[in-house]
């Protein structure tokens, strides 16, 4: 080797970074291009919330049922058309199967839907409606909470009973039901015609926290609903 290729070689290696300093470099670069791979994988997915809810509606009233349900209620919920033809106990019995529905669920009568926020919280609690003169009704107009492990035993037992001795056999053995009534309280406003009156509808709509409507009923308010609560 010439002396002018020995002087370019020393001066070249004067430049140069310790080999420690490269060694700590090149892993620094490793590192980095480790967390920009991983930076780049996609997120994995957040646990779902467990569905609570199963919300029925007249066949052919769904898309609005659920429209309004999502305005009100920030959790997962299922809706199902149910006809007078239809009977709790099957509905029920299809809910055992379902997978996705939490143990502990209530179940939304067909045509019930809130006029402000709900939280899953209240909707556990037993309730009847008070019809006055001492007829009270446990199915049919107010949520109904159930518990898969207690319907196990309780269906077979119980289901060839009518749906409303069925719930009131189910709700009276654990609790004492809060009675909820369109007569009195702020729980809901019931529309059972098909000509009701505007006013006490809009009254509901404005104090109470559900509307009840029956078939004929739901038709004759419907685009009241539309504009008050969407």
């Amino acid at each position: 080797m010439s002396k002018k290729e020995v002087a370019l070689q020393e001066k070249a290696l004067q430049g140069a970074a310790p080999a420690e300093v490269q060694e700590m470099a090149a892993t620094e670069t490793e590192a980095a291009k480790e967390q920009k791979t991983e930076s780049e994988e996609p997120e994995q997915e957040t646990e779902r919330e467990p569905l609570h809810l199963i919300v029925l509606a007249h066949p052919g009233t769904e898309d609005l049922v659920k429209q309004i349900w999502e305005k009100f209620y920030d959790l997962p919920f299922k809706i199902i058309p149910f006809q007078k033809t239809d009977t709790l106990v099957s509905l029920l019995e299809s809910v055992m199967a379902m997978e996705d529905v939490d143990r502990y669920f209530a179940v939304i009568p067909a045509n019930l839907v809130p006029c402000a926020p709900v939280r899953w919280s209240e909707l556990q609690v037993p309730r009847a409606d008070d019809l006055g003169h001492e007829k009270i009704v446990f199915w049919g107009r107010v949520p109904v909470r159930f518990d898969k492990e207690v319907l196990v035993d309780f269906l077979p037992y119980y289901g060839t009973n009518s749906d409303e001795e069925f719930v009131k056999f189910y709700v009276t053995e654990r609790a004492r039901p809060e009675l909820v009534s369109h007569l009195y309280g702020n729980f809901y406003t019931k529309v059972l015609r098909a000509n009701p009156c505007e006013s006490v509808v809009i009254e509901g709509l404005m104090r109470r926290r559900f509307i009840y409507a029956n078939a004929a009923g739901w038709d004759a308010i419907r685009d009241l609903l539309i504009q008050a609560l969407l």
